[in-house]
């Protein structure tokens, strides 16, 4: 049975020894609890939480959430952030998104103890980020932004609790997620022309949305830059992305860190190392896929002479440069020509080739077309020339439900498949076979004639 012990203070302490368990101590004062004021009020408290924990421990039921009680959510943050980037580097490819996504979490969680995030409080965040959308005080927030911020809160506990091994319960699986209009799904080409016509697009310069950051008085006054409408000039090497895109289904980043030491021509393969998932894996190249690559290098080859123009005289903030600041800014420009020179696409970086995509569609109609709608391309293109698990392994996925994401059918190619004509038996010369009868009749063999409704109509026996 719990002891109960009566302190000058007005507090009374709770304590419980049990065989095979640790030792419990818990104060109560007045205030721990709405109601619970004076001591009569205090003591009846201390003396029903001290029996409901014993029967918990008797029937099992009972966990240890003192080490919870005094974690707090910003605590495991950090701890999870150094476990998934233990060098301390965000990677490209790794939810670059990430670190800014847990800031978002603890700048309304970051004060709380883990046992202390209830599902009725996460479920009430839910609702107040839909209707005000307000994390750092920005604009309002989709279903989907709202489900990103659960689904970060949701992987601190299961990282506290499989990880660090703390005795928590997860809030949000017990609170239900946000819902929304449904999101775009990713589309193939309505048509070969559509394709056609984006390619043309994309050698042409395209009037878009440009950017251009403000001064210091402007950023000073909460105006970070200003939107205008400018020209975008066409690039062949984004063209041959978007080319390579489609037809071997690699996304922007795997294709702007192509380096063509990495490209095996007489194999017609390639091998990406900068992927999604973080694993290394080798790309088949179908011919149109090939022929891009090739005239990326050549148009690459072509500018590898051009070095970076230091002579050229400086105007503005650059005239006031000191000469070594000078000299680090050219050695700068050198090291990125000459890294720019190792890459298949020049230099060109994931979000610039998402741009010009971008752009050359909108100027085509095509609004909901962007770079991963390429990779759904090439999975239903590559999808009827490979078994299953060749074409997991091409696209690099991990699960069969990604084939299903991907892979996108037309009905009329289907349809094709229907109506192509069935494989006929290889037509036999006849004078083979007569040579084949007579060699047989000279062993002992008699041609015989069978019934109507068998076939063949002769037969040879013994």
């Amino acid at each position: 049975m719990a002891t109960i012990i009566d302190l000058d203070n007005g507090a009374v302490r709770v304590q419980i020894r049990r065989k095979g368990l640790p030792n419990i101590s818990e104060t109560f004062r007045a205030g721990c609890e709405p109601g619970v004021e004076t001591p009569a009020q205090v003591r009846r408290y201390a003396k029903a939480w001290g029996a409901a924990t014993e029967r918990a421990m008797l029937r099992g039921e009972w966990k240890d959430k003192r080490a919870a009680q005094g974690k707090l959510l910003r605590d495991v943050a950090d701890e999870y952030l150094r476990h998934v980037y233990p060098d301390g580097a965000t990677p490209k490819r790794r939810d670059p998104m990430l670190p800014a996504i847990i800031r978002d979490v603890c700048a309304k969680w970051g004060d709380y103890a883990l046992s202390n995030i209830s599902p009725e409080a996460v479920g009430t965040w839910r609702d107040q980020l839909l209707k005000s959308g307000r994390v750092r005080g920005g604009g309002g927030l989709s279903a989907s932004s709202v489900n990103k911020l659960l689904a970060r809160l949701s992987a601190l506990y299961t990282f506290a609790a499989k990880t660090l091994h703390l005795p928590v319960d997860n809030p949000v699986s017990k609170a239900s997620y946000a819902v929304g209009e449904k999101t775009k799904e990713r589309r193939r080409f309505h048509d070969d022309g559509e394709e056609a016509r984006l390619l043309e697009a994309m050698t042409k310069p395209q009037q878009c949305r440009m950017y251009r950051y403000g001064s210091k008085s402007d950023a000073a006054s909460g105006i970070k830059g200003i939107a205008y409408i400018g020209t975008l000039a066409p690039s062949p090497l984004a063209r041959l992305a978007v080319i390579v895109a489609m037809e071997a289904g690699l996304r922007e980043d795997e294709i702007a860190s192509l380096r063509i030491d990495k490209v095996q021509i007489a194999k017609r393969t390639a091998t990406t190392e900068l992927t999604k998932n973080g694993t290394i894996r080798d790309v088949p190249l179908p011919p149109r896929a090939l022929a891009a690559i090739q005239a990326a290098i050549a148009h690459g080859l072509a500018r590898a002479a051009e070095q970076p123009d230091d002579d050229q005289p400086k105007k503005g903030k650059a005239a006031q440069r000191t000469p070594e600041q000078i000299a680090a800014a050219a050695a700068k420009r050198a090291a990125a020509h000459d890294a720019a020179k190792k890459l298949v696409f020049g230099g060109l970086t994931g979000k610039q080739l998402w741009r010009y995509l971008r752009v050359a569609a909108d100027s085509i109609g095509s609004t909901d077309l962007d770079f991963h709608c390429l990779r759904h391309e090439a999975a239903s293109r590559l999808a009827p020339k490979y078994q299953l698990q060749e074409l997991m392994a091409i696209m690099g996925w991990k699960s069969l439900e990604m084939v299903k994401t991907n892979y996108h059918a037309r009905a009329s190619e289907l349809a094709e498949r229907l109506h192509e004509p069935a494989s006929l038996p290889a037509t036999i010369d006849p004078a083979t076979v007569a040579a084949v009868i007579a060699a047989m009749q000279a062993s002992g063999f008699a041609l015989v004639k069978q019934e109507a409704t068998q076939a063949p109509a002769l037969r040879l026996v013994k």
